[in-house]
């Protein structure tokens, strides 16, 4: 991915989160909490948070899933538009914000518990580099949630030609990646992560790809 085209597509995110219905709905964390609590489920009944976990979530945005996670936790929420969220939005407390992306943690080995990344490996630079640190800083016997839409067929070609030819064309494009199920799958198995719970939600337009994964002890 050229720095490049990930730069419009970070452009493209910032002009999203100061839309109206950005402010109104996707960041304002009460009103998504429910929706966050039903991802957390497919985690918790495999793991339940217990009191001083560290919790990270990738990708967290202003509002992103680690608002839902019990407070008795450690929370992390890492963004690389993060100085952008905190000028533009109220951030929740008790929570470590900070603007690293998710090809570079700074973060030790094997310091989470339990991990998220919800909605945002088709935005990042390097996916698989993403994986591949998400792995590295869970502990052995860690957990991580992963959410992203895919895509099949005719569909998946007609949406990775559009990519394309937006991102050529130097438009803004927020997902300088188009996935099928297959290839985000291939990713986390090359990471090294042990698939424990998988389900494709079929939509319209996409299918929406969830994975609880697991870091061997």
């Amino acid at each position: 991915m050229q720095d490049d085209f990930w730069t419009r597509a970070q452009e493209g995110e910032r002009d999203y989160w100061r839309s109206d219905f950005a402010r109104t709905q996707e960041g304002n964390p009460e009103r998504r909490r429910d929706l966050w609590n039903g991802y957390l489920d497919h985690l918790r009944r495999k793991r339940p948070f217990h009191s001083g976990d560290r919790v990270l979530d990738v990708g967290c945005g202003p509002a992103g899933i680690i608002t839902a996670v019990e407070t008795h936790c450690e929370r992390y929420g890492v963004d690389p538009l993060m100085d952008f969220y905190r000028k533009e939005y109220s951030l929740p407390e008790g929570i470590h914000f900070s603007g690293q992306t998710g090809e570079r943690l700074e973060f030790a080995d094997g310091f989470f518990h339990a991990a998220t990344c919800v909605n945002v490996l088709d935005h990042t630079r390097d996916p698989q580099a993403v994986c591949n640190e998400l792995f590295r800083v869970l502990q052995p016997g860690g957990y991580l949630l992963v959410e992203v839409d895919t895509f099949k067929g005719l569909r998946y070609v007609h949406k990775a030609f559009k990519r394309w030819t937006r991102m050529v064309r130097g438009r803004i494009e927020k997902h300088p990646h188009t996935f099928r199920a297959s290839r985000v799958i291939d990713m986390i198995e090359r990471s090294g992560f042990e698939i424990i719970e998988h389900s494709l939600r079929p939509g319209r337009k996409r299918q929406m790809l969830l994975l609880v994964l697991r870091k061997r002890s």
